[in-house]
């Protein structure tokens, strides 16, 4: 019982987890463009629901099949990765201002 407890939990998480990863990774790419793609490139900047697309058509490229990993586990690298997410993003930005 414990056990089918904790995989409802885990795929709870994942359920808000996944889109949560998907729209940070949008704002990350908007943002990340706007500031070096841009500028550099001298083309126009991407709209968060193009930047959604192209998230959504990496993610579809870079899926190589389901891993059969415990839930939990899962779920733990996934918050890692948002975290990691974030702080790309944050960088990103102290070095368009130092740009």
């Amino acid at each position: 019982m414990k056990k089918e407890n904790s995989d409802m939990a885990g795929c709870l998480f994942m359920i808000i987890e996944i889109p949560a990863a998907w729209l940070i990774q949008s704002v990350g790419l908007m943002l990340m463009w706007g500031w070096f793609i841009s500028p550099l490139f001298k083309v126009s900047g991407l709209g968060f629901w193009q930047s959604f697309g192209l998230t959504m058509l990496l993610a579809f490229l870079g899926n190589t099949g389901s891993s059969k990993t415990d839930t939990s586990e899962t779920a733990y690298q996934g918050m890692i990765k948002i975290i990691a997410m974030i702080v790309i993003i944050l960088i990103g930005w102290l070095v368009s201002l130092a740009v």
